[in-house]
């Protein structure tokens, strides 16, 4: 599915559970968005508040979606600190998702580069004290070295 179709279904979710009040699925109370930008503060609100967590690595992997799509919904530092502590979170799916959107953002999140850093680390030492667990594709410290890569280049994330 493509992620613009992908997102606009979460859109289109979101947007439903707000007009019929069917709230018992989600983490916290949703008012239908007004903008993309109300749609990414939405999306860290559910991602911080929910206990379901594939639906919070859904979300998170969203988030990062729909920032490359939208970057400018993460320019601001509200939205940078938000996604900037998903980083610590439990889940590694949360944090990969995270990542990727504040590497979407590109240069507007340089604040997020010392968190970045610091995951990385943690990623680092999780995986070598780690022998039995089968790597995904794409390591959650692949993840991160590339974010923080697009955070220091000038180039904005292409569609």
């Amino acid at each position: 599915m493509k992620a613009t179709s992908r997102l606009f279904s979460t859109l289109s979710f979101f947007v439903f559970v707000a007009a019929t009040g069917e709230a018992n699925c989600l983490a916290a109370p949703v008012n239908k968005p007004r903008s993309h930008c109300d749609f990414v503060a939405l999306l860290t609100q559910q991602i911080a508040a929910g206990r379901d967590e594939d639906m919070r690595i859904y979300l998170a992997d969203d988030l990062a979606e729909y920032l490359r799509d939208f970057p400018q919904c993460g320019k601001d530092q509200a939205t940078i600190s938000d996604v900037t502590r998903f980083l610590e979170d439990k889940n590694d799916g949360v944090r990969a998702g995270a990542a990727q959107a504040l590497g979407n953002i590109g240069p507007p999140a340089k604040s997020a580069i010392p968190a970045l850093e610091r995951a990385l680390k943690q990623s680092d030492a999780q995986m070598q004290s780690t022998t039995s667990v089968i790597l995904p594709r794409v390591s959650l410290s692949d993840v991160i070295k590339y974010a923080i890569e697009r955070i220091r280049s000038q180039k904005q994330p292409t569609r």
